[in-house]
């Protein structure tokens, strides 16, 4: 006992200071190895759900784009429609016109031949008192008369009479062939303007129907953006904490660094996990080294082994 020297007394707790810290080492080691297992586990998930709101946020964005093309296809054929109202409606204002126009021209042709006639009819009044005498004196004459007389003043009268009364015949019924005309044109153009108050009161329903679906779909398209202004922003909360979760990822890499994955700047993201691995692996055969029932020299060698390893990679 006495012949012992300090350093083979002090040997035993130095063996077993190491062995301590290099049990504390390795339990560092497993709650660095389970708390990047669940690091892994839950990168993977939020990775996995990011994904799939990604997905389901491009349908919706497909499905908005189809909305808003349909919503287009539907302004263009309302205005179109709308349009076609428009013209028909100024060509039926300028046939209305035009029938305007010749119903006024029939109105003053029918006022002059109404005062034709009149003049014509008292002139035949006139006139009347005389044909009777004529008949008259006519009637009288003996037939031989006319055999020798033919141009006499009464045979002239006669004649005139007859070609005044053709043409007072003739009057007449253009005058009564005017007025069926005029009560057809009335006809006609009560017919026009009732068919156009119609198509009034029809255009002017469908522009209203057209007019209250554009407000229904323009208050959908808005709140469609609002709530695809809304998912954009949980997207980007998302992306915020993945940005986190990789840099603690970074930051474990560099703690575990190993030389011959090469620049730590160049390296991928998964050369980073898989050198972290490596490194939790490389710690746990140590741990369960160190725990086997051999003599002190073997783990002072594996100690020795372990602050080799550490030096280089710190260089």
């Amino acid at each position: 006992m006495d012949g012992m020297t300090s350093g083979e007394v002090l040997q035993p707790n130095r063996k077993a200071l190491q062995q301590f810290r290099l049990l504390k080492k390795g339990a560092e080691n497993d709650c660095l190895t389970a708390e990047l297992s669940t690091k892994m586990q839950e990168f993977k998930e939020r990775m996995e759900t990011v994904a799939q709101r990604r997905e389901k946020l491009y349908q919706k964005d497909q499905n908005n784009r189809t909305q808003a093309y349909g919503f287009q296809v539907y302004l263009e054929e309302h205005d179109l429609k709308k349009k076609r109202a428009l013209e028909k409606y100024k060509s039926e204002q300028e046939y209305n016109a035009v029938k305007k126009q010749e119903i006024h021209n029939l109105k003053r042709e029918l006022k002059k031949l109404k005062i034709r006639q009149k003049e014509l009819q008292k002139k035949l009044d006139k006139y009347k008192s005389y044909e009777h005498f004529v008949k008259k004196i006519v009637n009288m004459l003996p037939p031989e008369f006319w055999g020798y007389q033919e141009d006499s003043v009464i045979k002239t009268i006669t004649q005139r009479h007859k070609t005044l009364f053709s043409a007072n015949q003739s009057l007449k019924k253009h005058l009564f062939t005017q007025q069926e005309n005029i009560e057809k044109i009335h006809h006609e153009h009560a017919a026009v303007q009732d068919e156009h108050s119609t198509m009034r009161f029809v255009l002017i329903g469908k522009v209203s129907e057209l007019q209250s679906k554009y407000n229904k779909l323009k208050e959908r398209n808005t709140q469609l953006i609002y709530y695809i202004d809304n998912k954009e922003g949980l997207t980007d909360h998302q992306t915020r904490e993945l940005s986190r979760m990789l840099v603690g990822i970074s930051n474990m890499a560099e703690h575990c660094y190993k030389k011959h994955y090469g620049p730590l700047e160049e390296m991928t993201f998964q050369s980073k996990l898989n050198m972290i691995q490596e490194f939790i692996c490389e710690k746990n055969e140590i741990k369960e080294e160190i725990m086997k029932p051999e003599d002190y020299e073997s783990s002072s060698r594996l100690f020795k082994r372990l602050l080799q390893n550490q030096r280089s990679d710190n260089k």
